[in-house]
């Protein structure tokens, strides 16, 4: 098995990232997004991004199959040490350890910045994670059930139980 290797992400990287983002947009409803963003909009994004946050991504073979980034949680000034992240793996390394990967090297680097509580919505087993540095444990926030009557459409959330 090729060894994964890790180095931050820059604007350059925007055509593979998008490819890699792109089936969670229009296959899946957990980016909240309804439209893959255009590449000039995702580039801002990346550098946003990394002016306070870490955005890694993960290659394998020279080529990028992953990414993970963090970002604020909330705009209040009581979570200033905590933030969101987020992972997208190419649906071609799934089960690859990829995202795994990713997790512990941001994980790190959020320790070293001095945040506090990372909150993860890992959606490969439908829970929110919330991970407290001190000590680093795992707590199960929230369950995410599958429902046959929870569509989305036009980009409005349509719940009818």
């Amino acid at each position: 098995m090729t060894e994964l290797e890790l180095r931050r992400a820059n604007v350059g990287d925007v055509e593979r990232l998008l490819e890699i983002y792109a089936p969670y947009v229009e296959k899946t409803a957990i980016t909240f997004e309804d439209k893959v963003p255009p590449i000039g909009e995702f580039q801002n994004r990346i550098l946003k991004t990394l002016q306070i946050y870490p955005y890694l991504v993960a290659l394998k073979d020279g080529k990028i199959v992953g990414y993970a980034y963090a970002s604020a949680f909330k705009e209040r000034a009581a979570y200033d040490h905590s933030v969101e992240l987020s992972i997208y793996v190419d649906a071609n390394v799934c089960h690859q350890h990829v995202g795994r990967f990713l997790y512990d090297a941001i994980e790190d680097c959020l320790k070293k910045q001095g945040f506090l509580m990372l909150i993860s919505q890992d959606f490969t087993t439908q829970t929110i994670r919330l991970t407290d540095f001190l000590p680093a444990v795992f707590l199960l926030c929230m369950t995410f059930q599958k429902r046959e009557d929870l569509s989305f459409s036009s980009g409005t959330f349509i719940n009818s139980f």
